[in-house]
C-alpha cells in the first residue's frame, strides 16, 4: 500500500508537491507529483482529491508520462544494454545524484571493461561474486584504493538495476581494506633544495626575459614552506585571503568563508618562522611588486583549482630534478608538519600533542592523526627546519627588492 506525504514547497519557491512511497515496488519506491499551485490551502485540497482517486483506483502516480519516459523498452536486458542505459541515465542527472567531474570520465570505462571481462551478453542475475573477484584482482589494478573505487562504481550500477527491476539483488563483494602506509615526509634540507632550484630557474627566466619578475612564480617557495609549517591542505592554502591571517592573535582562520574537508572552521597557530613568511606576504611593498597580489585579496593573488594544480606541478618538477628517486608530493608537506609537531621538544605529553595536532590538521577522528606516530620513531632530522625556512624567506625578499 502506497503512502502519500506532503504537501511540500519546491526549492524554487513556486509550486507545492506531494511524495508517494511504496516500499514493495521493485522499480521505483518513491515518486514526486506536482500540485501545480503555490497556494498552501489549495495544495492540501488537491492532495486530498488525489489520495481519494488513488484509493478508488482512478489515479496511479507511477504511470505518469514524466516517469515512464526514461524507462527501458527491455524487460530483461543483457549486461551491456543495462550498462549503456545506466550511463545515459547518469549523464543526464545533475547535482549530488550525478557523477562528479572525475567519475564522469572514468566510470563509463570501468563499467565497459567489466562487461568485457564478464561477457557482454551475460544476464544480470548470472553475475557471481567470482566474476567481480576476477575483474578486480586480474592484475591490471595495482592498489586496493583503485579496487575499492571500481567496486563502488559497479555496486552503484547494481543498486540501480535492482531499482529498475532488472536484478533481484546486489552481488555482495568486499574489497580488502587498503593497508595504511607510514606517512611520507621531507627534511628541512630537502625542502630548501627544492626552493633553491625553483628560485634559480625563475631568475634564469627573468634574465632571459621569458617572464617578468612581477608575473613570476617566485611566490611558490613561500607557499611550500607555509604548507610545511602550518599543516594546511593545498586546497585550503589556495583559498586563504589576507583577512584570514591574524598576526596579533597568532592564528590563521581556516573555513571562515569556504568549506573545508571536515566542514568545520578551525584556527591554526602561527609559529615564529611562519610569522616571518606571512609578514613578508602581507607587506604592502612586497605585494605591490607582484601584479596579481597587488589587485586581489587572495593571500597569493591566485586561488582555486588551477592555481593549486600549477603549484603542485612546479613542486613535482623540482622534485624530479633534485630527487628523481623519491616519490613525495605536495601533500606530503602536510605530513612533514605533522611529524615535526610530534617530534619537536615540548613540555606536553605525547597524548596532549596528538590531540592538539588533530585539531590543527582538522581531523574528525583521532585514529587518523595517530598514523603520524608510526613515523616518529624514525627521529627526523628537523632541527634545522626553522633556519632553512628563514633562509628562503630572506632570499625571496632580496630578489623582489633588487
Amino acid at each position: 500500500m502506497a503512502n502519500c506525504s506532503g504537501p511540500y514547497k519546491q526549492k524554487n519557491g513556486k509550486n507545492y508537491y506531494i511524495r508517494w512511497t511504496d516500499r514493495y515496488r521493485h522499480d521505483r519506491k518513491q515518486v514526486r507529483e506536482t500540485l501545480k499551485t503555490d497556494n498552501q490551502e489549495l495544495a492540501k485540497d488537491r492532495k486530498d482529491l488525489l489520495v481519494h482517486q488513488f484509493l478508488k483506483g482512478e489515479h496511479d502516480p507511477w504511470k505518469k508520462k514524466w516517469y515512464n519516459r526514461n524507462r527501458s523498452d527491455l524487460d530483461n536486458p543483457i549486461l551491456l544494454q543495462a550498462i549503456e542505459e545506466f550511463i545515459a541515465y547518469k549523464k543526464n542527472l545533475k547535482g549530488a545524484k550525478g557523477w562528479g567531474k572525475h567519475q564522469k570520465n572514468s566510470a563509463p570505462y570501468v563499467l565497459e571493461d567489466f562487461a568485457e571481462s564478464v561477457g557482454e551478453a551475460t544476464q544480470l542475475n548470472e553475475i557471481t561474486e567470482n566474476d567481480l573477484q576476477n575483474f578486480l584482482y586480474n592484475g591490471s589494478l595495482e592498489s586496493d584504493h583503485s579496487r575499492k573505487s571500481y567496486n563502488r562504481i559497479i555496486r552503484t550500477f547494481q543498486n540501480w538495476c535492482v531499482k529498475k527491476g532488472y536484478l533481484d539483488q546486489v552481488v555482495d563483494f568486499h574489497v580488502d581494506k587498503p593497508q595504511k602506509q607510514i606517512p611520507k615526509f621531507l627534511k628541512g634540507s630537502e625542502i630548501k633544495s627544492l626552493c633553491d632550484y625553483h628560485i634559480d630557474e625563475n631568475l634564469e627566466n627573468i634574465k632571459k626575459n621569458i617572464v617578468k619578475k612581477n608575473r613570476s612564480t617566485l611566490w611558490m617557495p613561500l607557499a611550500w614552506w607555509l604548507l610545511a609549517r602550518t599543516g594546511l591542505r593545498p586546497s585550503e592554502l589556495m583559498k586563504l585571503k589576507t583577512s584570514h591571517i591574524d598576526l596579533e592573535s597568532g592564528l590563521i582562520i581556516i573555513g571562515e568563508d569556504f568549506l573545508t574537508k571536515s566542514r568545520n572552521q578551525r584556527n591554526v597557530p602561527i609559529f615564529e618562522d611562519t610569522e616571518e613568511i606571512l609578514r613578508l606576504i602581507l607587506d604592502s611593498d612586497f605585494r605591490n611588486k607582484d601584479t596579481l597580489m597587488k589587485d586581489h585579496e587572495w593571500l597569493f593573488g591566485r586561488h582555486g583549482d588551477q592555481a593549486q594544480k600549477r603549484l603542485s606541478k612546479k613542486f613535482s618538477k623540482a622534485r624530479d630534478e633534485k630527487f628523481p628517486d623519491k616519490e613525495f608530493t605536495l601533500y606530503n608537506l602536510r605530513h612533514t608538519f605533522a611529524v615535526w609537531f610530534l617530534t619537536r621538544s615540548s613540555n606536553q605529553s605525547k597524548g596532549h600533542r596528538l590531540y592538539d595536532l588533530m585539531r590543527i590538521l582538522g581531523h574528525s577522528r583521532l585514529e587518523t592523526t595517530q598514523q603520524y606516530l608510526q613515523a616518529v620513531p624514525y627521529q627526523l632530522t628537523l632541527s634545522k627546519m626553522e633556519q632553512n625556512c628563514e633562509s628562503i624567506v630572506r632570499h625571496v625578499s632580496d630578489i623582489f627588492n633588487m
